[in-house]
């Protein structure tokens, strides 16, 4: 059986939880990024090429968030630079 070094695995798993987090952060400061009141009818759910999903509860924030989709772009972006979020997409989902 080939062993492998415990530095290099050791350096593996460091690598994966740095990911982990890193893909986490928008989940974190998803809240302080849109506010409580958006945050509340909102979810994040995954990080895609650049575009964060986002679920969202009603048809009516759905067609309220595409509005200020600009503006929640721009929040994000400067609450959470490291993602380089480029792009939002917002779906009708649970929350």
């Amino acid at each position: 059986m080939p062993s492998e070094p415990i530095c290099d695995i050791v350096s593996r798993v460091v690598q994966n939880i740095q990911s982990k987090k890193q893909n986490s952060d928008f989940f974190y400061f998803w809240e302080k990024a849109v506010g409580k009141r958006i945050s509340k009818h909102t979810k994040p759910i995954y990080l895609q090429k650049r575009k964060l999903i986002v679920n969202v509860d009603k048809a009516g924030w759905l067609y309220e968030l595409n509005i200020f989709k600009p503006f929640l772009l721009r929040r994000l972006k400067k609450t959470i630079p490291s993602q380089g979020i480029e792009d939002l997409k917002f779906q009708i989902g649970k929350v």
